[in-house]
């Protein structure tokens, strides 16, 4: 299981602050199938993942990346400030 923290407009989108996912629930244990999967769930995500970073255990990574159970994901969407 892999915990999703979500941000900003993605919290407004989904409802929610933060997720639980199963990784048997996915095609693959990448970043990139848990937000194809996000995706599928919460449609309104739609179209928005290359406005996107994603943040592994507080480290900014690819889509590429693989996820393992206990990983934390964080969901950030553009910031604007100033």
């Amino acid at each position: 299981m892999v915990r999703i923290k979500c941000f900003a407009i993605i919290k407004e989108l989904i409802g929610k602050e933060e997720l639980d996912i199963d990784l048997a629930d996915l095609d693959s244990p990448t970043l990139d199938s848990l937000w194809t999967h996000l995706e599928t769930t919460y449609p309104k995500l739609t179209g928005k993942r290359q406005y996107l970073r994603f943040a592994k255990n507080m480290s900014f990574v690819s889509l590429e990346s693989e996820i393992a159970d206990g990983d934390e994901i964080g969901v950030i969407p553009p910031v604007a400030g100033g």
